[in-house]
């Protein structure tokens, strides 16, 4: 069976009414408040639905961000994913002192490095892509500055230090 084209060409009309299309009143990227006048907006197309954005920088950058998340994804959720099944394997041994902490470090550099978990199209409308980078940065800072001690001092227990 052939696959149907979804026809994404709108009136301006339809885009108040259509569900693909975002109705938000502020930028997807930066959080501006947007016009009122839904007719004037600009919007650009992430995973198949339609969210504004206020000029052609925050679209630019919106662009750039989309794509980095779409190719570092699979490698975060995986190293996200080692990390947590070390975590609980470590858990039913001696030495979990030594796995834990440095798995808090994996992910709290995974966050820094790569500040894409927490954004998807659902919390566009709450949280702006920008801000939602800041927000996974500040997770990273705070994992690595508890597992970092906490390494140390398992290193110091275990006689390597």
């Amino acid at each position: 069976m052939a696959k149907r084209k979804r026809n994404l060409e709108f009136s301006e009309r339809s885009k108040e009414d259509n569900p693909n299309y975002v109705s938000s009143s502020i930028c997807v990227w930066c959080g501006k408040k947007l016009d009122l006048d839904t007719h004037k907006r600009r919007y650009m197309e992430i995973s198949r639905r339609f969210y504004p954005v206020c000029d052609e920088e925050c679209e630019r950058e919106v662009r750039g961000f989309v794509a980095k998340d779409q190719k570092l994804k699979p490698i975060i959720y995986i190293t996200l994913f080692v990390a947590v099944v070390l975590m609980f394997l470590a858990s039913f041994v001696d030495w979990r002192d030594v796995v834990l902490a440095p798995c808090l470090i994996l992910v709290g550099v995974v966050f820094i490095a790569f500040p894409y978990p927490f954004s998807n199209p659902q919390t566009f409308t709450m949280l702006p892509m920008r801000r939602s980078k800041a927000v996974c940065r500040i997770i990273g800072v705070v994992l690595l500055a508890i597992g970092i001690p906490l390494f140390a001092q398992a290193l110091a227990t275990w006689g390597f230090i």
